[in-house]
């Protein structure tokens, strides 16, 4: 959250035109390749089998970045779809506040039992238990390595926003599902698109929910490119 209120700012004010080009591109492949495609449809729901060189980046890379890991990551998420909109789902519009939803995901309620397959993974659990060391020691060894408005554009920039855009991605999806709700809508599950530059590939919840599997349709750009290759 350092990097949040401190490196946006900072970036914004010091930036140069390349630097804002790789940071914006980087912000992309950390939220949706990393969070939305790898961390959610590739280990939280097995949608599909990463190689094994992006299962072995995305492990640390993610824990560096503070997105958590495929034991924490799916913990969280297999509970949200279990207890999807009572007063136990982690992240619900009808029961917890947008503060609490964007600014308090480390406190979020998970279970551990939802993931027992990551519970086995002895790596995972090591990289779970000290990935704020990892995240640390990353973020300390590229400020010392690149120069600083660098290290902004290459780490704490999309860094930031790849956490704020994602829980702020989560927070509107849910409260614009219930505002429209409570003005006659169908459900509090809303696909929507407009937030597409916070949540990527996530703006389809709904279609998520009642379907599951990878995220379809014209605006989902990372499925495309991931059936391509």
């Amino acid at each position: 959250w350092s990097c949040s209120f401190v490196g946006i700012p900072l970036f914004v004010y010091l930036a140069s035109g390349w630097q804002w080009v790789v940071a914006l591109i980087l912000y992309y492949v950390f939220t949706d390749w990393l969070v939305s495609i790898t961390l959610h449809h590739a280990h939280s729901h097995k949608d599909w089998e990463p190689p094994y060189w992006w299962y072995k980046l995305a492990l640390y890379l993610s824990a560096a970045l503070g997105h958590g890991t495929p034991l924490t990551w799916s913990a969280w998420h297999r509970y949200h779809h279990r207890t999807s909109e009572t007063p136990d789902d982690p992240h619900s519009p009808r029961y917890d506040s947008f503060f609490w939803i964007v600014f308090c995901v480390y406190w979020h309620k998970y279970d551990l039992r939802t993931s027992p397959d990551w519970l086995k993974n002895q790596e995972v659990v090591w990289v779970s238990l000290h990935q704020g060391k990892i995240s640390l020691a990353v973020t300390l060894l590229l400020l010392w390595l690149l120069p600083f408005t660098w290290f902004l554009a290459i780490w704490a920039f999309p860094l930031a926003m790849s956490n704020i855009g994602s829980s702020i991605g989560h927070a509107i999806i849910g409260h614009w599902g219930a505002f429209w709700n409570d003005r006659g809508g169908d459900d509090t599950l809303r696909d929507t698109l407009w937030i597409f530059p916070f949540a990527f590939s996530g703006y389809m919840h709904k279609t998520h929910h009642t379907t599951l599997g990878m995220p379809a349709g014209r605006w989902a750009i990372t499925t495309q490119v991931l059936k391509w290759l």
